[in-house]
Parts: C-alpha cells; sequence; structure tokens
C-alpha cells in the first residue's frame, strides 16, 4: 500500500512538472489508470482548459484564509504540498525581492489539476443545482475542488490521553 501512495505522489509530481508547461497554451495533461498503477490499463487525456480564473480565485482564497488566521487551513500547509514560499533575491547592481507568494497558487492548481482531471474524466465532480460549476460549465471546477480538499484535509490533535488522533472539524476526533 505504501508503494501505491509513494507512486501516485511521484506521478502526481511528474505530471504537475508537464503541466507547468502546457498550462501556457491552456491544456492540462491528465493520466486515468484504470488498472490501478498498471501498465496496460493508461490513458493520457489532454484537457483545454483555461486555469487563469481558477488561479486568481484560488490566491485570492488563500490570502483570505491567511488574514483571518487560517481558520480553514492549518499552518505548515506549503510543505505538506511542496511548495516553497521563500523570497527569491535577484543579484546584480541592486538587489531585487522576487515575492513567491504570487506564484503559489498556480502550484496548488498544479498539484492537483491531475487529480481533478481524473475525476473529470470519469464523472466523479459534475455539478450539481446547489453548486454549479465557477469556470466550467459541465464540472465542478478546479478552484472548487482545491478550495473543498484544502478545508476537508484531516488535522492532527493531541486528545486529554496524550493520543494523536485525526480531527476534520475542531469540534470531532475520530479514533
Amino acid at each position: 500500500m505504501w508503494v501505491k501512495l509513494r507512486l501516485a505522489r511521484g506521478l502526481e509530481k511528474c505530471l504537475a512538472r508537464v503541466n507547468k508547461q502546457l498550462i501556457k497554451h491552456k491544456i492540462l495533461l491528465v493520466l486515468d489508470d484504470r488498472g490501478r498503477i498498471s501498465c496496460h490499463k493508461v490513458n493520457l487525456c489532454f484537457l483545454y482548459f483555461d486555469s487563469g480564473p481558477c488561479v486568481s480565485f484560488l490566491n485570492e482564497f488563500l490570502e483570505h484564509t491567511e488574514q483571518n488566521g487560517g481558520e480553514t487551513i492549518k499552518a505548515g500547509w506549503e510543505s505538506k504540498l511542496d511548495i516553497d514560499l521563500n523570497d527569491i533575491v535577484i543579484q546584480g547592481n541592486t538587489p531585487v525581492r522576487v515575492s513567491r507568494k504570487q506564484e503559489r497558487a498556480v502550484q496548488v492548481f498544479l498539484r492537483y489539476a491531475s487529480r481533478w482531471g481524473r475525476e473529470a474524466i470519469r464523472g466523479l465532480v459534475d455539478v450539481t443545482p446547489l453548486e454549479p460549476g465557477r469556470h466550467c460549465g459541465q464540472f465542478q471546477c478546479p478552484c472548487q475542488y482545491i478550495k473543498d480538499h484544502l478545508q476537508c484535509k484531516p488535522r492532527v490533535v493531541v486528545n486529554s490521553l496524550g493520543q494523536v488522533v485525526w480531527t476534520r472539524a475542531p469540534g470531532t476526533i475520530y479514533n
């Protein structure tokens, strides 16, 4: 099981690097693996998708979350997503600092784009009348998918007995 999780995570990182190049042309590459890490049931799907509105929404969502104290997303989420937010210093005649917070929404989008695309191809992220797609007419938008995923990430807390347990909501503890 551990090997499958490591392979899936490595595959998501690889697809994120490929999609970083393809996103400039409004294309997403999605790997649909029907056989769960098999060699003969793999489909490469190219989706035409403009990620600009989703990236701007994610940037606003992340900034709004940080301004409100980060209640919906726990601190340290950048390290879990392999995102580096340190400033880049360009040396020359005058040193210039470039903030990496500008591109973090793109990195978050790329991290989850292949997972969203795989579920979209399988028909698992269809829109509902209660929650229509924000930037997609046919599917739940990637920014909605990512927002829901980041808000539902399990948190680790220590209960009264000193045990580490998973929790989703502040008052709910799962053993």
